[in-house]
């Protein structure tokens, strides 16, 4: 009787702590959790191939900044040391030619205006200052007899002026004068308004500090505007080779970039190639015969993969070693006897080192390159040791990104570090597994996030994560912002439509001159595909991203309604205005859009969220940067105001003192990715 009496309600406790976690569960991942994480970056292994330089990289909450600190290890991973103080702000370690100097930048001294070059004996902890530089060098390289350093470092140079100066009174406070330019390229992405600075070659003497300008503008070297790459020492010292563009190239045709050469004594610079299109990253083999670098052809579309060239330093035949690829290149490094190339290429979501023999034989060294908590596929680094030793940074479903090691020739790597793993394993884990499905009878690739404790019986609600670019891709690895996703209890769904890279040219050129628009059937028909999936509610089905993803975003629900909510976040969506305002109108209005706004108007409306905003009904939240140079903020504002003037519910955040991708503040990452399921619970996700 006592049964009857009370069974319901005990049935019903038994129930409700049966839904519960025990006690003992780890909790999922939430937002402050990136506090938690630490990521390895540039990693240079000495020439012995006995000691592997690293930088740590994690994020400080009462700073509310990012660290990078220098850490040193031998090649088994087993004696582990930090090789600077936590908050020196390190990048770019490299080893001098002997193994007995570490060279590297830092802003170790709070009262420098810049970082420094400081150059570590390992053996004894002994440091050294070279120099002292009034701003960032950059690119950083020993000569091939370890009495030198080359590095690249910008320039100011007096503004432009027109009319007359006044001088204010004596005593009185007048505002600056007024920023004047003439160049078509006034602003870039997180660097703000740039004048008339050059990025040039500079050389210092190790034993003294001496340091030497060598180049006075003739070509950008470097910086902000430059082509992406290093300085390469000849075998004999006499010049150096790097790849670069004239001021005009940088600003009306910044595809085009040649390799050119500069004496170490005379500061003469002669071009070395000028082929039509973009030479970068140009090394000097170590016999001195080869000259290798990554090669995009002239072409008027708007993505060209890199690829790994080679030519004879005297003149001769241009090989393409990576042509039987048909994948994107992205850095290289010479074999210690001249007759390869190391380089990393990106595979379906995959990077990926290879040897790339001067035969044409490709050897496949190692893959899952990567790093920095993201499932782009970023943050690829390696190093190789004459002795064949390598060590690469690497990341996949478990790991942020650490350091791993191998020898040419044998399979297999082994972690040096393991920088998350004592703070993942506190928490519950989600699961990542790989999905395709055809669009317009073609295979698209995409992952699942599936959140802790996953119940294939359950019903849960879907987030459409689309990465930006276009021309990036997506791949099988750990995500801070899914895996927040995940652990708010979202099945999480990315997916490399037509237009990312990895694939294939066509495959990644498939979208030219008519994104977002061309691989929209891509997301029809993943959305169609995920939900006949029996464990998603169709029903609560939602859809953002950023850059890129925003724009698509942004497209996609003006063309259905099928989402619960949207989150675009810093899109494009008038070409015309973004075209115009953006750091990069060359490229934008000529690869992109294909001629001008005022030649091809109808064309930049086709490809506008903007021209289909009439259609939207789905609440969307737009979020955006005010120093944003690549997605000015007037895109987002353009969106949300016309949303509110149709009565449709959307909400506006701006982030002050924040540039593209809102990565400059780790508490501003934090709060984007709380807003943004925020935004979804108010609409039915979960709380």
């Amino acid at each position: 009787m006592i049964f009857q009496k009370f069974g319901r309600g005990m049935l019903g406790i038994v129930l409700a702590a049966a839904a519960l976690p025990p006690a003992s569960a780890k909790p999922p991942i939430s937002a402050m959790d990136l506090f938690g994480i630490a990521y390895a970056m540039n990693p240079a292994l000495s020439p012995d191939g006995q000691t592997v330089a690293y930088l740590k990289e994690w994020m400080d909450p009462k700073a509310d900044t990012y660290r990078s600190q220098l850490w040193l290890s031998d090649f088994a991973g087993k004696a582990q040391r930090p090789a600077s103080d936590e908050a020196d702000d390190v990048a770019e370690p490299r080893w001098s030619p002997d193994g007995r100097g570490l060279a590297y930048v830092a802003r170790s001294d709070v009262t420098d205006e810049a970082r420094q070059i400081y150059v570590l004996s390992p053996a004894d902890g002994a440091r050294r200052r070279i120099g002292t530089l009034p701003a960032n060098p950059s690119r950083i390289a020993w000569s091939t007899d370890g009495a030198r350093i080359a590095f690249v470092m910008k320039v100011s140079a007096p503004p432009p002026t027109l009319g007359t100066v006044e001088k204010p009174p004596e005593g009185a406070s007048w505002q600056p004068q007024p920023f004047i330019t003439e160049r078509l390229r006034f602003r870039f992405d997180g660097a703000g308004l740039i004048g008339n600075e050059t990025h040039d070659v500079f050389v210092a003497t190790v034993a003294t500090g001496d340091v030497r300008r060598l180049t006075h503008g003739e070509a950008l070297f470097g910086g902000p505007l430059g082509v992406a790459g290093s300085l390469s020492w000849s075998p004999d010292g006499r010049f150096l080779v790097t790849s670069a563009h004239t001021a005009h190239e940088a600003d009306y045709t910044p595809r085009e970039s040649d390799v050119y050469s500069v004496d170490t004594q005379s500061g003469a610079v002669q071009r070395l190639t000028s082929l039509p299109g973009g030479e970068a990253r140009g090394a000097i083999s170590p016999d001195g015969r080869w000259l290798a670098f990554l090669r995009t052809e002239r072409s008027p579309l708007n993505h060209q993969d890199p690829r790994l060239a080679v030519v004879p330093v005297g003149g001769g035949t241009m090989k393409i070693l990576s042509a039987p690829l048909d994948r994107p290149v992205s850095s290289l490094q010479w074999s210690a006897d001249s007759r390869a190339v190391f380089a990393n290429y990106d595979d379906r979501g995959i990077s990926r080192l290879a040897r790339f023999s001067l035969d044409g034989r490709i050897r496949p060294i190692a893959e899952k390159l990567g790093s920095w908590a993201l499932a782009y596929v970023w943050g690829a680094g390696f190093s190789v040791a004459p002795n064949g030793a390598f060590v690469i940074t690497t990341a996949d479903e478990r790991t942020p990104g650490d350091v791993a090691a191998g020898k040419v020739g044998k399979p297999g790597t082994h972690r040096i570090t393991r920088l998350s793993q004592d703070f993942l394993s506190t928490r519950a884990p989600s699961t990542i597994e790989p999905f395709t499905f055809k669009a317009e009878n073609v295979e698209i690739g995409g992952w699942l996030v599936k959140p802790p404790g996953f119940d294939p019986a359950r019903k849960y609600p879907l987030i459409l994560s689309i990465h930006g670019g276009p021309h990036l891709a997506f791949g099988p690895r750990w995500d801070y912002r899914h895996e927040v996703m995940a652990g708010k209890g979202y099945v999480v769904a990315y997916i490399n439509p037509r237009g990312s890279t990895g694939y294939g040219e066509a495959f990644a050129q498939a979208t030219d001159k008519a994104f977002p628009g061309a691989d929209y059937p891509e997301f029809e028909a993943a959305a169609d595909h995920l939900a006949a999936l029996t464990f998603v509610d169709k029903d609560r089905m939602y859809v953002t991203g950023g850059s890129g993803g925003g724009t698509l975003t942004a497209y996609i629900i003006g063309r259905t309604d099928r989402y619960r909510a949207a989150a675009s976040e810093y899109p494009v969506v008038d070409y015309t205005s973004w075209s115009l305002l953006s750091d990069n109108p060359a490229i934008y209005t000529q690869h992109w859009a294909g001629g001008f706004p005022w030649t091809n108007g109808a064309h930049y409306t086709s490809i506008s969220p903007l021209s289909l905003v009439g259609n939207v009904k789905t609440p969307t939240l737009l979020v955006c940067s005010e120093e944003d140079w690549r997605t000015p903020i007037n895109q987002c504002e353009m969106y949300y105001t016309a949303l509110k003037l149709r009565g449709i519910e959307a909400a506006l955040v701006r982030y002050p003192d924040e540039a593209h991708e809102i990565q400059g503040y780790p508490s501003n990452r934090v709060s984007e990715i709380n807003i943004l399921l925020g935004w979804f619970a108010r609409h039915d996700g979960p709380q």
